[in-house]
């Protein structure tokens, strides 16, 4: 069972495990949702925004050191060093795809050990705060027991006034157990709430902590029941799997490298999704109302594309062997928002933020008529 807020431990709810359910440690799950955030903070409408921005570089910092950090003389680590040393490097974290955050929860995750100097009573409440965090960054996370378990601690720590550390944030707990303070809620907001009442959770005991209760529907094990909850694996769960297990099929392969894709090849992949991971109905309900075009825009929103041979492919455009500093920036939010968004058109350069910004002429000079050529390859090679 994957407790994603780790209700089940903090607020006391005995829960059986399936026998061949691996159990996930409270660092695990911080970690992991850690990630969650830093890879959704990814987009170009919170790379724009200033908190949002240092919030997203601070996380994948703090992830990547982590990892940079484990012991390589544990064989645990040692089984998974190649993928070890590559999630350490900066360069593995410019830009993470889907793919890769679970690349990194399936074989990294369990590795890290956790900060043995932070109370535990803190570390969960840092998993509740950072859940409703994700909720504001990703539309199928619902937070909404985990915005009343924030009142109801905030209810019961009123009580105790009388500690001096309690006291000092009266505001903040009077503040959170209202409705209005939750309506407009920002990431900002939600860090400061965190950082202030995280280190208030010692002071609960430990038979109040019986009165946080919520049922949570994990997205984890198919057709299993455990008491009153339910497990079951999402669309987008098998479908990231699928992608992690299939990293070598050469059509996953042609749209990582920006190589052309064929007919026979969107029927593979439509016969993938639409047949094999669930139905096409399971597809659509998924996508909502992103228009991908077709399923290899879809995937290639997932896996992302390879930046070493996109800038080679660049290159190649342009006849010339490097780029410089800004020609590089520039070409990094081209290939960030492809990673994203699986697409990219000269409309949207036009258009859309942060392109409309840019001053494309004086960075390319005579290389400017190149990026609309490169931007239509980019489209041209999954519209077979």
């Amino acid at each position: 069972i994957f407790d994603y807020c780790g209700n089940f431990d903090y607020f006391s709810m005995q829960v059986k495990e399936p026998k061949s359910t691996r159990q996930i440690s409270l660092t695990e799950k911080l970690f992991n949702l850690k990630l969650d955030i830093a890879i959704a903070l990814q987009t170009a409408i919170y790379q724009e925004d200033e908190f949002a921005k240092q919030l997203h570089d601070s996380l994948k910092a703090e992830l990547r050191d982590r990892i940079g950090s484990l012991n390589r003389k544990y064989i645990s680590v040692r089984d998974k060093l190649e993928l070890v040393d590559k999630y350490s490097s900066e360069k593995a974290w410019e830009y993470l795809s889907a793919v890769d955050g679970l690349e990194v929860k399936n074989n990294i995750s369990p590795l890290i050990e956790p900060i043995l100097k932070e109370k535990e009573s803190a570390k969960r409440f840092d998993l509740i705060m950072l859940h409703i965090e994700l909720s504001l960054l990703d539309e199928e996370v619902d937070a909404s027991g985990d915005i009343q378990i924030v009142a109801d601690i905030a209810k019961a720590l009123e009580k105790k006034m009388r500690i001096t550390q309690v006291k000092a944030k009266k505001k903040t707990l009077a503040e959170v157990q209202t409705e209005e303070f939750w309506e407009n809620i920002s990431l900002s907001e939600l860090e400061r709430v965190r950082k202030e009442l995280r280190s208030l959770m010692e002071f609960l005991e430990k038979e109040e902590t019986k009165i946080f209760k919520i049922d949570i529907e994990d997205e984890i094990t198919e057709g299993k029941k455990v008491g009153t909850l339910r497990f079951k694996t999402s669309y987008k769960q098998k479908v990231l799997d699928y992608l992690i297990e299939n990293s070598d099929n050469p059509v996953i392969k042609k749209i990582k490298n920006l190589e052309q894709l064929n007919i026979g090849d969107i029927r593979q992949l439509e016969k993938v999704l639409w047949q094999e991971l669930g139905s096409k109905k399971d597809y659509e309900k998924h996508i909502g109302n992103r228009m991908y075009g077709n399923v290899a825009i879809f995937i290639r929103s997932l896996v992302g594309i390879d930046r070493e041979k996109a800038l080679q492919k660049f290159s190649q455009f342009i006849n010339a062997n490097s780029l410089n500093t800004m020609q590089l920036e520039y070409l990094k939010s081209i290939l960030d928002y492809v990673s994203v968004n699986g697409d990219i058109s000269g409309q949207i350069l036009v258009n859309n933020k942060p392109f409309n910004e840019f001053n494309w002429q004086e960075v390319y000079g005579q290389h400017l008529r190149h990026i609309g050529k490169f931007v239509a390859n980019i489209h041209d090679v999954v519209t077979a």
